[in-house]
């Protein structure tokens, strides 16, 4: 948000104000752009009209208590803080609220940030509307800030991230060549940024390339191991492998349905490894998501794992009793333990799948 547009922006909010009084919304929104302008008397009345209008709009009562502790004002900070401890701990800003409590209570409220850093502001502000799941949004407010911070490589960093979770891949590879640039001569970043350039050509089904860019990234000191991890389960067939699994008009804006579909990428390309710390993000998002503990099994499966293959999908079974893949579940199943070398539960499995596909 530039300047000009910010008025412009307030003048707007303004109205809506005047129109829909009794909506906190309009006003906090309206302190939110007199905190952006840095106009913090103004933003201190709005705020303060939000929270008037609703007590339950946290976003307001965390920005006065913000802006009271950078004023030393403890008495009136603690108040809002504890309104949203005692009333909202499960909100995304009740974590904020208690980090915001720790600094006046070690007296370093002096250290918080009287102006806003416009790049800061929009980043905070994706980050906020990730944790909320309006993850369009999101993305925008966190392009917003890597343009406004151009050289700031952790908002680079953030923004390639997202971009290439969220599989906009012209887009991710655009941010991560940016990354690597402001990066310099930082082999460790650099290393990072060629690893997330081979998996987006993995993601096109460009192989060769990916191996090229792995090569690359471990000869910069590859610090987290991946790009080994990579190349040690890449086949011998690479160089004629072009294919292109990823449908480039398919939108994805859930994080957990992109991710199970980047993990389905990799391992149909035999990266089983990969695919399997990819699934594992979506098991830290929703541990009980059918989809990534069925791939899981899969890449286990493929993997030779059968113990752990047999593990997840009996452990399936309590918590999704009868989806939509009991058949495709119940023979992974029963192959898993034939390959066990436990062939009577692997008969047993495949007398449930006849008996549950026999006509009534």
């Amino acid at each position: 948000m530039a300047r000009g547009k910010a008025k412009e922006a307030n003048k707007e909010f303004a109205e809506s104000v005047r129109l829909s009084p009794k909506n906190s919304m309009y006003p906090y929104e309206r302190g939110m752009v007199f905190n952006y302008l840095n106009q913090n008397d103004e933003a201190e009345k709005s705020f303060k009209l939000a929270f008037s209008l609703d007590k339950g709009n946290v976003e307001a009562a965390y920005q006065l208590a913000y802006l009271y502790a950078t004023r030393s004002d403890k008495q009136q900070a603690e108040s809002y803080i504890n309104h949203i401890l005692d009333n909202h701990r499960d909100h995304p800003k009740a974590n904020s609220a208690k980090l915001l409590k720790e600094y006046i209570y070690k007296g370093s409220a002096d250290k918080l940030p009287l102006k806003v850093d416009p790049g800061q502001y929009h980043l905070s502000r994706s980050k906020s509307l990730y944790k909320s799941k309006q993850y369009g949004l999101c993305l925008i407010e966190a392009e917003t800030a890597a343009r406004l911070s151009p050289e700031d490589l952790k908002v680079q960093e953030i923004l390639a991230g997202l971009h290439s979770m969220f599989l906009r891949l012209d887009m991710a590879e655009q941010s991560v060549e940016k990354f690597i640039d402001y990066a310099k001569t930082n082999n460790k970043l650099k290393s990072r940024g060629y690893q997330e350039l081979a998996d987006i050509e993995v993601l096109r089904g460009h192989l060769k390339k990916a191996k090229e860019l792995y090569e690359k990234a471990k000869g910069l000191g590859d610090p987290n191991g991946i790009a080994k991890a990579s190349l040690e389960e890449f086949s011998d067939q690479v160089d004629s492998t072009e294919r292109q699994p990823l449908n480039p008009n398919v939108l994805f804006i859930n994080p957990i349905n992109a991710l199970n579909r980047k993990g389905e990428i990799f391992a149909h390309f035999g990266m089983y490894q990969r695919a399997m710390g990819i699934y594992s993000m979506v098991l830290r998002i929703s541990p009980t998501n059918l989809t990534a503990l069925l791939n899981t099994a899969t890449a286990n499966y493929k993997n030779e794992k059968y113990n752990r293959t047999i593990s997840i999908l009996e452990r399936l079974f309590v918590i999704h009793p009868n989806h939509e893949n009991i058949i495709a579940h119940r023979l992974l199943l029963a192959r898993a333990y034939v390959m066990k070398g436990d062939l009577g539960d692997g008969v047993k499995n495949l007398a449930i799948i006849f008996q549950r596909t026999l006509p009534i």
